[in-house]
């Protein structure tokens, strides 16, 4: 959900750029002349091309907020399992990488004060080098702890059955991991999983683009000849 996004990038570009696909074929047909059969099927295809970026829009929204109900379910049950001790986690950097404003209602994460029990925890995402290729991991944090700038340094106890989950280790200084990770030459030598890696290439994205928008032309166009 952090690190493998390919799947759902190039079907969602797919499906956006489907119905421009239905509407470039009704400008190529407008272009060849008009009678009322034409424009009868031009005004259907124009009604698809609507329902068809409204539904684009909505799936997008339930699939995206899904999806975002699987990772904080995940992360909230590895993260009780590392703090409770039913799993041995495996220790290693994490740097900052962005905040999610995602909320989750499990408040008994490390860092979180006695009194302020009841509160949301915020989920966190880290870049990890030096346990396997680079990837991502996510870690719930309470909000009133502040991190400090992007990229900072933490020490993480990682689950051993599920890559992309993590708790933050607060029994280590931020100023002493920072000092172990600037010291690392893994941290130097080896580069964060970058975008391009999470959603399967640029490459991959226009193509699926471009496929799209050809299946679109394809459908309208027999669209045009059937109506």
């Amino acid at each position: 959900m952090l690190n493998d996004l390919s799947s759902f990038t190039r079907r969602t570009l797919f499906f956006q750029m489907l119905p421009f696909g239905l509407l470039l074929s009704v400008v190529l047909a407008s272009r060849a002349g008009l009678d009322d059969t034409t424009l009868k099927a031009l005004l259907v295809i124009l009604v698809a091309f609507l329902v068809l970026e409204v539904a684009w829009c909505v799936g997008v929204i339930v699939v995206t907020r899904r999806a975002d109900r699987r990772l904080i379910a995940e992360v909230e049950r590895g993260s009780r399992e590392i703090v409770e001790g039913r799993v041995h986690p495996r220790t290693a950097i994490g740097r900052v990488r962005r905040r999610r404003v995602k909320r989750s209602k499990w408040t008994s994460v490390p860092g979180t004060d006695p009194s302020e029990r009841g509160a949301y925890t915020l989920v966190v995402v880290l870049d990890v080098i030096g346990d396997g290729p680079p990837r991502m991991v996510a870690a719930l944090l309470p909000p009133a702890l502040i991190l400090g700038a992007r990229k900072q340094f933490l020490s993480l106890k990682l689950h051993p059955e599920m890559p992309e989950v993590a708790v933050v280790d607060f029994g280590v200084a931020p100023q002493e991991v920072a000092q172990t990770a600037n010291a690392d030459p893994q941290w130097c030598r080896e580069r964060p999983r970058g975008n391009r890696l999470v959603v399967g290439g640029y490459l991959a994205l226009v193509a699926a683009s471009f496929l799209g928008m050809v299946a679109g032309a394809v459908f309208g166009s027999a669209a045009l000849i059937l109506l």
